[in-house]
Formats: structure tokens, sequence, C-alpha cells
């Protein structure tokens, strides 16, 4: 391996490692943010939801906010109920 590329290699690998200490440092405050452990965090950050879905559970998150404010749906139940339908 010549010196050049060995250089490059070794920028890269400089340049690598605070990026994810980056990654690590943000995974713990969003874990201190939202009291919970990191590794719920990482689990969460692998999930994927599309963009439909994501609709469609924020459509069901208003009607169900409606429903409790209104007093047709008991909050726990309405809550629990929509978590169980996921």
């Amino acid at each position: 391996m010549n010196k050049n590329k060995r250089l490059k290699i070794g920028l890269f690998i400089d340049n690598f490692y605070p990026a994810i200490d980056g990654v690590v440092i943000a995974v713990d405050n969003i874990a201190r943010e939202l009291s919970v452990h990191p590794y719920r965090v990482k689990v969460a950050n692998g999930v994927y939801i599309s963009n439909e879905d994501n609709i469609k559970y924020l459509s069901k998150l208003s009607k169900l906010d409606e429903d409790i404010k209104t007093g047709k749906v008991d909050k726990r139940e309405g809550f629990t109920n929509f978590i169980l339908g996921l």
C-alpha cells in the first residue's frame, strides 16, 4: 500500500470516529430527554414508518383526541385500544 492511500485511509478513520461519537451522544441525549434507556432509542431509531402510515396514525390519534375531549371515550381505554390496534 502506498503512502498516499495510507494517508487517505487514516484521514477517513479520523473523520469517521467523531461522527460515531456524535451519534452515541445524540442517542444518549434523546434517551435522557425521554427518560428511557438508550437501547430503546436505538431500537426505535431502526423502525421505518411510511408517510401513509404516519398520516393514518395521526388521523386516528386526532379522532381519539376529539373523542376523549367530548367524553365519548375514556382516555386510558382509548389510548390502550389505539396502541393495541397498531
